[in-house]
């Protein structure tokens, strides 16, 4: 059979062979065929509550709910399952053939699963029981993905049989600030995952011991190429041992602490050497402006690709350095920063020539974030810019004809998203300037929260545009209030080409009269064949093919 058949195409061949084949046997051959890839399917991804009580039979495994009274008066539930006796090997057999078919288990001191409000907790005699039953049968062949969180001391010293050498990720989360038990496990983890290459860690210890613990433990994995590695404590050490991993990829950095001093374990790198040699995606998120700087020192001689920066607090520092920063092999750049202006501070002091695709989140004025990327990025590399600016809504407007004029000169632009809380000023003369300087525009957004409508934008310059721009897609704008229906004619459209390409049409604050909506439709479908979906103010509307249909409200 082949392997990317769905269990629902598994089941339908099944059910149509039925009626054509009066063959028991043979039907049972076919749906025998058919179960282990299915069996595969369903899991492939499981916690060990599920693999524990689905698999165990009822004659050795109670689960239960238990009510613990607080002192406040409140109760709390929680569903316990746990062995009644010890299990004989044949008892075991169900779970045994499951395990086999799992590639990525969770293990949890509290699983919580579907609608059930309360925790569900495995008993110590669980993992007794498995501990008693391991022998060369349940070496779970195909697990490749470990997650091990909120375990409790008893359980860390009885994990072994799980830990075994086919794993490729490791997710271990969190290191408490109390954790008594994470060096030894980490070190047991160490000894028998030796070839992880994708690493999640969480640590929330201060202690300078188990810091020391968890740089050990990270730079015993040679093979890493992704690591997403969360801190609460500063710690620059780790920088410079990250910075010697060969084949590390993909890193995610999360430093959420607002402690002063920077620990320092370890040695440090001499002068010359090249820092993250292998490594492409760095995302970063940080209350620390110093220590953002410090990490994107050193990723300078990186191959690095992607870059995604956030500043997740109003209480850190609010400078950046001078330092002027080079990146030349970088493609997208990602800035996020709600409570200060440093964005586009951070964006003047780079030089990106191969930047494709700038997204910036801040409270940066649009006009200085816009002035900046023209000053900044390559005019024949930028094809997508996204601008939100997090701003308190005041009721002004803004003037878009003059303020996004520095961004004509960008001809290979294909994606352009600007939005803000304050009103857009807009008219059809700007988009005649989109269609002269954007020939490649694919996807259009220009979205204020605001209730007031500035714009002067008609439905025939939407049309313009679209004709001008023949790979345009999405296009969403904001147009002067729609009083009566439009016609091919009044467009201008009568004996021009169709774009077929234009999926979805946005008319942001505008409204559109109840009365008037069938028509627009109607003409909206015609120049644009292929339209799904159009907005306006009140509701979404969905287009159906045949013309004669009304649009139906989402």
């Amino acid at each position: 059979m082949h392997r990317c058949l769905t269990i629902a195409e598994i089941l339908q061949h099944i059910f149509e062979h039925i009626p054509v084949s009066r063959n028991l046997v043979n039907l049972a051959a076919v749906c025998h065929a058919f179960s282990e890839p299915a069996l595969e399917i369903l899991w492939q991804d499981v916690s060990l509550w599920t693999l524990v009580v689905y698999t165990v039979p009822t004659s050795v495994l109670d689960v239960s709910e238990i009510t613990n009274a607080l002192d406040n008066g409140s109760t709390t539930v929680k569903r316990v399952a746990r062995m009644v006796c010890p299990p004989r090997p044949e008892e075991m057999d169900r779970f045994i053939y499951y395990a086999s078919f799992i590639r990525s288990l969770h293990v949890s001191g509290n699983y919580w699963k579907g609608k059930y409000k309360h925790p569900m907790v495995l008993d110590s005699s669980i993992f007794d029981a498995l501990v008693f039953l391991q022998r060369p049968q349940l070496t779970l062949p195909n697990l490749r993905s470990l997650s091990i969180s909120s375990l409790p001391a008893w359980m860390c010293g009885r994990l072994d049989i799980f830990l075994v050498p086919s794993i490729r990720k490791l997710v271990y989360g969190s290191i408490t600030s109390n954790d008594q038990t994470c060096i030894p496990f980490m070190a047991q983890m160490r000894r028998s995952c030796a070839q992880v290459e994708i690493l999640q860690l969480k640590n929330l210890s201060d202690s300078q011991e188990v810091l020391k613990g968890v740089h050990k433990f990270i730079g015993s994995f040679s093979n890493i190429r992704q690591l997403d590695y969360l801190h609460t404590w500063p710690d620059g050490a780790i920088l410079h041992l990250l910075a010697q991993m060969p084949a590390l990829e993909d890193l995610k950095y999360y430093m959420m602490g607002h402690g002063s001093a920077t620990q320092a374990f370890g040695p440090r790198l001499p002068h010359a050497f090249r820092c993250f040699p292998s490594l492409k995606t760095l995302r970063v998120q940080s209350n620390k402006l110093s220590h953002i700087e410090l990490l994107l020192t050193m990723v300078q001689s990186a191959p690095l690709e992607q870059l995604i920066l956030t500043r997740c607090s109003p209480h850190a520092e609010a400078q950046w350095s001078n330092e002027h920063r080079v990146f030349r092999t970088l493609t997208v750049l990602r800035l996020t920063s709600r409570w200060s202006d440093i964005s586009v501070t951070f964006l003047a002091r780079m030089s990106l020539p191969c930047l494709e695709e700038l997204h910036i989140n801040s409270t940066d004025s649009l006009g200085d974030s816009i002035s900046t990327v023209s000053a900044t990025c390559s005019l024949s590399s930028l094809r997508c810019l996204h601008i939100h600016r997090a701003c308190t809504p005041t009721g002004l407007t803004i003037p878009i004809d003059s303020v996004i004029r520095p961004l004509l000169a960008f001809y290979r632009i294909e994606h352009l998203r600007l939005s803000s809380r304050h009103t857009f000023e807009i008219s059809d003369k700007t988009l005649e300037e989109f269609a002269s300087s954007w020939p490649h525009l694919k996807h259009i957004y220009l979205g204020s929260d605001a209730d007031k409508n500035a714009s002067s934008v008609t439905l025939k310059g939407i049309a313009s545009l679209a004709f001008h721009c023949t790979g345009l897609e999405h296009i969403a704008l904001p147009v002067v209030n729609i009083t009566r229906a439009p016609t091919i004619e009044g467009l201008g459209c009568q004996n021009t080409h169709r774009n077929s390409n234009v999926k979805e049409i946005d008319f942001g604050p505008t409204a559109v009269p109840a009365e008037c909506i069938e028509e627009v439709a109607s003409v909206l479908s015609q120049i644009f064949p292929t339209l799904r979906k159009f907005r306006t103010k009140a509701s979404t509307f969905a287009l159906n093919l045949q013309p004669s249909d009304p649009p139906s409200l989402i």
